[in-house]
């Protein structure tokens, strides 16, 4: 009977995310989230030489993630009876979670200028914009766009401008990878 303890590396085990929804956080990129890990495992001989890569598995449970925002977490690997697993080439990930959402706000223009000249008319072709992402980062968004005018005089004229978005509160601009916009830029007519 082989009672000597020996170890074995299993290379490019998939990482699942598990418990996605159970608490109301998903992932963000949850649908490309892509990791393999390498476990070095422990157990008889005769044990180890029956494991294959397809009898481990491997995930990371986001049920208990009690906020969001970036968390990491363990990665938990399940070997065969008999088998301990002894290290994981990767044995945490940091991931962002949230609940992730859209709204469709108002763009607010927002113009400077040194004109003595009143502005008669404007014309944008954009008033509302969707926007997608972390509930917790856009519960709060607006949507603008600024433009300095500078001291033009007369006349009508056409300028575009980047929609942006920030804290409707604190009015601190928002910069998240994980927000994005159905519409970037606005295209605005003015006459003097």
């Amino acid at each position: 009977y082989d009672t000597e303890i020996s170890t074995e590396t299993y290379n490019g085990i998939v990482v699942e995310i598990m418990g996605v929804n159970t608490n109301g956080y998903t992932v963000a990129d949850g649908d490309s989230f892509s990791l393999s890990v390498d476990v070095h495992l422990a157990g008889t001989r005769q044990i180890l030489s029956e494991i294959d890569v397809s009898d481990l598995s491997a995930y990371v449970d986001i049920s208990g993630v009690s906020g969001p925002g970036l968390t990491t977490l363990p990665v938990t690997v399940v070997a065969p009876n008999g088998a301990t697993v002894e290290t994981v080439s990767v044995p945490n990930v940091t991931l962002y979670v949230d609940v992730f959402t859209s709204r469709t706000i108002k763009v607010n223009l927002e113009k400077t200028y040194t004109s003595p000249y009143t502005i008669g008319a404007i014309a944008q072709d954009t008033n509302f914009v969707t926007v997608y992402g972390p509930e917790s980062i856009i519960q709060n968004a607006e949507a603008y766009v600024h433009f300095d005018l500078g001291a033009i005089n007369v006349g009508s004229f056409n300028v575009s401008g980047s929609i942006l978005l920030r804290d409707a509160e604190t009015k601190v601009q928002i910069s998240n990878p994980y927000v994005s916009l159905s519409k970037n830029i606005v295209n605005v007519a003015i006459t003097m």
